[in-house]
C-alpha cells in the first residue's frame, strides 16, 4: 500500500484531519486500535509473576497506644534439681495495669517459655510513665496448688527504648539471684514519636511505694464479694520445692534437704499464687476496699473499715465475716499512703482527730494491679463426673439419681452463697421443702449434706465427699440427688458448692 504524500491531500481531508486530532483522545484511540489488530485485552496486562502486596498495619483506634511483649526466652532457674514432669512454670505479668500470664511450660531449669502479648491502651504516655515499675513473677501450677518460684521488677521504659532484647533478673525469696527472663516491648509507630518515648523514658516516676494499691475490677463488684473472695483464697505459708512441688515452708529437716524456697510478699505474686499467710491476705483485702472507696486499714491479721457515726467494723478474711467492733483497742494500723498510731488510750473512730490518732504519711502507693477473669467452667461435665466416681464407689449396690429432686434442689445453691455473702437469703427453703414433698415415698425421709469445696477439680471434690460423707455412700439407699454449682470470681477462685442427698426408708 502505497502512503499518500501532503501534496497529494486535498483542504477537505486536511480539515477532517485536524478535527479528529481535535476531538479524540489519542491515547484512548492507540488502546483500542493495538487491541483491535493486535489481539490484545484493553488496558494495561498484569504481569505472570505476582507481586506481593505490601500489608499495612492498621493503626488502633483514636487515642489509643498499641503495645506488643514478645517473651523471647527464659533460662538460669537454678533451684530445680529434678523437677517433676507434671508441673508447669508461667510467668505473670503486671504492666501499665495491665495482668498477662504466658503459656504453661515444663517446669524446668532453662524453660521453654515464649509467647507474645499484645495490649491496646487508651491512656497516654504521661500517664502511662506514672504506674511505677512493672513486676514479673515465675508461679509453678502443680495440681491444683500453686506457688511463686522467682519475682522481679523492671523499668518497662528502659525496655521499651532499648534496641535489643532486654533481661529481666529474678530474685528467689531469699534475695538471691534465680532465673533470667528475656522480653522485646514495642509499639505501634504510627502512634507516637521518637521524642514521645523519649519524654516518658525522662519522666519522673515514683520509686518508693507501700504495699497497699486501690484494686477495682468488675469481678468483685461489691464490698462483701471482696471478703468473700479472699476467705477462698488458700490461707497458710507454702513454697516451691527444688523438685517443682507446693510444701508447706516449715523448717524441718526434711524440707532442708528439698532446697525450700520462702516466698516473698507483693500483691502482685499472692494473687498469682492463690495463696499466702493471713496477714498478706488482709492486705489484698485492704487494697480491694480501698478500691470501693473505704477507709481501711491493716491491723494484724484483720483489717479495719471506719465509717460515719462512729461506726467501725472488721473484716476477717479467714472466716469471711464482718462484725462491728464496740470498743477500739490501741493498736498500729497501715493503711493507703497512711500510717495511725494511737496518741491517747480512749480511742475513738475519729481518725482525722491528731489528738486521737497520730498520722504519718507513708511513700505513693504500689503500681497499679488489675484482676483476671476466671476461665470458663463446664460444671454439667463436674457433676457428671461427680455421679460416675461415686457409682464406681458404690459399685456392689444399686445407684439412680433422681432429676426432679436435683432440679427442686438447685435454688439452694444460690442461697447457700449468698448467706456466706451476708445476704442471707432462706426465702427458698420454704419452697424447696414443698418441690420436695411429694417426690419422696411415703415412710421415708430425704437427708442431705452441703458443703462447699475451693476447687473445680473433680478428683479434688470426689475425695472430699468420700472423706465426709462416708455414711451416706456406704447406705443401703438406692435413690440419690447430687448438685453441684460453681460461683467465679477471679483469678480463677471459685466457690464450688455440692448438695448430696438421700431417700432413707423409715423402720
Amino acid at each position: 500500500m502505497s502512503l499518500k504524500s501532503i501534496d497529494d491531500i486535498s483542504q477537505d481531508e486536511k480539515a477532517k484531519i485536524k478535527n479528529f486530532m481535535l476531538n479524540t483522545d489519542m491515547r484512548q484511540y492507540v488502546r483500542e486500535f493495538l487491541a483491535q489488530r493486535l489481539g490484545y485485552k484493553q488496558g494495561i496486562s498484569k504481569p505472570s509473576i505476582e507481586i506481593p502486596q505490601p500489608t499495612i498495619l492498621q493503626p488502633p483506634p483514636d487515642g489509643s497506644h498499641a503495645f506488643q511483649i514478645t517473651i523471647l526466652s527464659a533460662r538460669s532457674f537454678l533451684r530445680f534439681l529434678n523437677p517433676d514432669p507434671s508441673s508447669k512454670l508461667v510467668l505473670d505479668l503486671n504492666i501499665a495495669g495491665r495482668r498477662f500470664r504466658t503459656k504453661p511450660a515444663e517446669a524446668d531449669a532453662d524453660p521453654l517459655i515464649t509467647d507474645v502479648i499484645k495490649f491496646n491502651t487508651n491512656q497516654d504516655f504521661d500517664t502511662i510513665s506514672k504506674t511505677g515499675k512493672a513486676t514479673l513473677c515465675a508461679v509453678v501450677l502443680a495440681g491444683d496448688a500453686s506457688g511463686v518460684y522467682a519475682s522481679g521488677s523492671f523499668e518497662w521504659r528502659t525496655a521499651l527504648i532499648s534496641p535489643n532484647n532486654f533481661a529481666i533478673q529474678l530474685y528467689d525469696p531469699r534475695g538471691d539471684a534465680d532465673g533470667v527472663v528475656n522480653i522485646r516491648i514495642e509499639v505501634s509507630p504510627s502512634m507516637c514519636t521518637q521524642d514521645d518515648i523519649d519524654d516518658v523514658f525522662n519522666s519522673e516516676t515514683q520509686k518508693n511505694f507501700s504495699i497497699i494499691a486501690p484494686i477495682t475490677s468488675r469481678l468483685i463488684p461489691t464490698p462483701y464479694h471482696a471478703l468473700r473472695f479472699c476467705s477462698l483464697l488458700t490461707h497458710g505459708n507454702f513454697a516451691v520445692s527444688a523438685t517443682a512441688k507446693i510444701v508447706p515452708d516449715q523448717r524441718e529437716e526434711n524440707n532442708e534437704r528439698e532446697c525450700i524456697l520462702r516466698r516473698s510478699f507483693s500483691i502482685h505474686s499472692l494473687l498469682a499464687s492463690r495463696s499466702g499467710t493471713p496477714q498478706e491476705i488482709c492486705f489484698l483485702l485492704c487494697s480491694l476496699l480501698c478500691g470501693f472507696g473505704m477507709n481501711a486499714f491493716v491491723s494484724g491479721r484483720e483489717v479495719i473499715t471506719f465509717h460515719e457515726q462512729n461506726k467501725a467494723f472488721s473484716w476477717d478474711s479467714i472466716t469471711g465475716k464482718k462484725v462491728p467492733i464496740l470498743n477500739l483497742e490501741p493498736r498500729i494500723m497501715i493503711g493507703l499512703n497512711t500510717k495511725l498510731e494511737p496518741a491517747t488510750q480512749k480511742l475513738t473512730t475519729a481518725i482525722d482527730d491528731p489528738r486521737i490518732w497520730r498520722r504519718a504519711d507513708l511513700p505513693h502507693y504500689a503500681p497499679p494491679i488489675t484482676l483476671s477473669q476466671c476461665n470458663k467452667i463446664d460444671i454439667e461435665r463436674i457433676e457428671n463426673e461427680l455421679k460416675r466416681k461415686i457409682c464406681l464407689e458404690r459399685r456392689q449396690k444399686v445407684t439412680s439419681f433422681d432429676r426432679n429432686l436435683e432440679n427442686a434442689l438447685r435454688p439452694l445453691l444460690f442461697s447457700s452463697e449468698n448467706q456466706k455473702l451476708n445476704n442471707g437469703n432462706d426465702s427458698w427453703k420454704p419452697h424447696v421443702q414443698y418441690s420436695i414433698a411429694h417426690l419422696i415415698p411415703k415412710f421415708s425421709t430425704f437427708r442431705m449434706e452441703t458443703m462447699c469445696v475451693g476447687s473445680v477439680n473433680e478428683n479434688a471434690i470426689f475425695f472430699t465427699i468420700r472423706d465426709k460423707w462416708a455414711e451416706m455412700l456406704n447406705s443401703n439407699s438406692e435413690k440419690f440427688a447430687l448438685v453441684v454449682g460453681s460461683f467465679p470470681y477471679a483469678e480463677d477462685v471459685c466457690a464450688t458448692w455440692v448438695m448430696l442427698g438421700n431417700i432413707v426408708m423409715l423402720k
